[in-house]
């Protein structure tokens, strides 16, 4: 039987190179308190990975004047995202996608040479959120060493 490597961010040791799986994230709840610019890290990425894609699956929808978020790494301005404005405003089971014209899925993935994380950047928080939304991030991953 193969070995699952579809929920968690921990790979076992000595998977081979060139090893395609998912990782998922816990159950992520953004809080109330979330304004733009808050960042949320939502899975841990080790060295040697490279994430080709992202998804995110809503569970529970916010309410609360706009909630837009984008997943990615780096940088606070987070130009280099796998899934960008993503509403968190949108109804449960809302599946977004990464799409060739946001930035790390256009320039084939991004290859982790440390480890880091993948995170959830509030782009736009446009008044108090009254009802927090709730998610799951999904990342395609392929073992590069």
């Amino acid at each position: 039987m193969a070995t699952d490597y579809t929920v968690g961010s921990a790979c076992a040791p000595g998977v081979p190179q060139n090893t395609k799986f998912k990782i998922k994230s816990a159950l992520i709840t953004i809080p109330a308190t979330a304004v733009t610019g808050s960042v949320y890290q939502v899975l841990d990425i080790k060295a040697g990975w490279k994430v080709n894609a992202t998804q995110v699956l809503m569970v529970t929808a916010g309410v609360g004047g706009t909630i837009t978020a984008d997943i990615g790494y780096g940088e606070s301005t987070y130009n280099d995202v796998f899934d960008a404005a993503i509403d968190l405003e949108a109804a449960a089971a809302t599946l977004y996608m990464s799409t060739p014209s946001d930035t790390a899925p256009a320039l084939g993935g991004h290859y982790f040479a440390a480890a880091d994380t993948l995170d959830v950047y509030m782009h736009n928080v446009t008044s108090a959120i009254t009802t927090t939304p709730s998610f799951y991030v999904y990342a395609d991953i392929e073992v590069m060493f």
